[in-house]
């Protein structure tokens, strides 16, 4: 929404200024935060989805030519080739679903709730999905026998990447989420 989309006019009955909006502008901005929720899923998706494919598949590659493999890095590989899998048919199902938006500015509002909860929780899931990959990871540096300073300051950026990813999810995704539903709010109360 843009501030030139602000109409000024006085109110005689409190004595002041008041700003309105015209709904038409009102609804292009709804629809303009639709079309930009879906763009950042798909793109999310897809991301994810490439990312997990190609670095699990060159790790099982890998470690098939290493003369001592090492099975937690199979285990790795593994669980990022089965989430990108599980990714991929959550995007088909979610494509496959027939929303029933409506076409005005309620809907579109509606459609870009649904896309941002979505979104958050994708979000929660990579969220969660870091715990088995730190104690992968943890697992296998062990067992090659790499230094107890090493292994721990690899838990050390586990442990912050966790932290700064969580404070990613509730202030971006989750937050995005409940500002387009507070705007729900106000459009269903007014």
């Amino acid at each position: 929404m843009e501030f030139e989309d602000l109409k000024k006019i006085w109110d005689n009955q409190n004595q002041k200024y008041m700003y309105t909006i015209d709904e038409t502008a009102l609804g292009k901005s709804m629809k303009l935060k639709k079309d930009k929720g879906i763009r950042m899923l798909n793109w999310m998706e897809w991301m994810l989805i490439t990312v997990k494919l190609v670095v699990g598949g060159a790790l099982i590659f890998k470690e098939l030519f290493e003369s001592d493999s090492n099975p937690f890095v199979y285990l790795f590989g593994g669980l990022l080739l089965i989430s990108a899998g599980y990714l991929y048919m959550q995007r088909r199902q979610r494509l496959s679903q027939p929303y029933d938006f409506e076409s005005n500015m309620l809907g579109d509002l509606n459609h870009a709730i649904e896309s941002a909860r979505y979104k958050a929780k994708i979000s929660y899931m990579m969220l969660l999905y870091w715990i088995p990959i730190s104690i992968i990871t943890l697992s296998a540096l062990y067992f090659d026998g790499e230094s107890l300073i090493k292994i721990g300051l690899t838990g050390l950026f586990f442990i912050v990447i966790f932290f700064a990813g969580r404070w990613e999810h509730y202030s971006c995704h989750v937050a995005r989420k409940r500002k387009l539903e507070s705007i729900k709010d106000k459009l269903l109360t007014d």
